[in-house]
This record gives structure tokens, C-alpha cells and sequence, in this order.
């Protein structure tokens, strides 16, 4: 009996051991202007298009991809792919003469920022793009 109790321990052990690491990872959009942004995503969705539109107060930052599984940190810090977006797109509202010049749908917009990262490699990340008012030009 001592010895199954053994075993089922070590069974469960080994179990838990085995586990692959788990990630949070957010996609965040902070809008650091004076101005309101409209931000527009496009999902993958291999039936039809599905979007979304997001109205950005100034100096407000919005959620615009949350992923929690398995996987670890460092597969995260290119900030590109893992998500169900297909393209992001990013607009002032009511400022017909005025644009935003960044592209969020360029990886190298983004900065990757490690929150937690466990020694399984899993932990909490974040790719964050920023918008500050260098990005807001006069369209020609």
C-alpha cells in the first residue's frame, strides 16, 4: 500500500513538472496626444471580415489583443504575429487636415516589456505602441 502511495506521488510530481510554462501577453495601444484616436482592427477570420472600432481618449491606453496559454516570454519580444488581428489602423477623429504617421502594423513600432517571467520561462509580457504628438502631421 506504501508503495502506491509512492508511486502515485511521484506520479503527480513528475505530472506537474511537466507542465509547459504559461504567458500572458497584451498588445496595448497608449495614445499620448491631445487628440482623440480612432483605433480600427481588422481580424482573421477565414469566413468573413470582422472588425472592430476603438475610440482612444488623450492620454489613454486601450487593450487591443490579449493572449493567455502556453508559451514563454522570450518567444513574444519580436511583437509581431500570435494574435487573431490581421492589420491595425489609426486615425484622429474630427481632424480633417491632421494624420498619424506611425504604422502599428510595423513590428519594430512596438516595445516589448517583460512584467514577470517565471523560471519555466512563462510569465507576463507586453508589446506597447505609443502615440505621441510627433506622430500627428499635416496631410498633404
Amino acid at each position: 500500500m506504501a508503495s502506491i502511495i509512492k508511486f502515485s506521488i511521484g506520479l503527480l510530481f513528475l505530472t506537474l513538472m511537466s507542465c509547459d510554462p504559461g504567458i500572458q501577453y497584451d498588445k496595448i495601444i497608449r495614445n499620448e496626444t491631445g487628440y482623440e484616436v480612432q483605433v480600427c482592427i481588422k481580424y482573421i477570420d477565414g469566413t468573413s471580415d470582422s472588425t472592430d472600432t476603438l475610440l482612444l481618449p488623450s492620454n489613454q491606453e486601450v487593450i487591443v489583443y490579449n493572449y493567455n496559454h502556453i508559451g514563454k516570454v522570450n518567444s513574444y519580444k519580436n511583437c509581431d504575429g500570435h494574435s487573431t488581428i490581421d492589420s491595425l489602423s489609426i486615425n484622429l477623429t474630427n481632424n480633417d487636415p491632421l494624420s498619424v504617421n506611425i504604422n502599428p502594423n510595423l513590428p519594430e513600432n512596438w516595445n516589448f516589456n517583460v512584467i514577470d517571467q517565471r523560471i519555466s520561462g512563462g510569465g507576463i509580457c507586453e508589446c506597447r505602441l505609443s502615440i505621441i504628438n510627433d506622430d500627428i502631421i499635416q496631410e498633404q
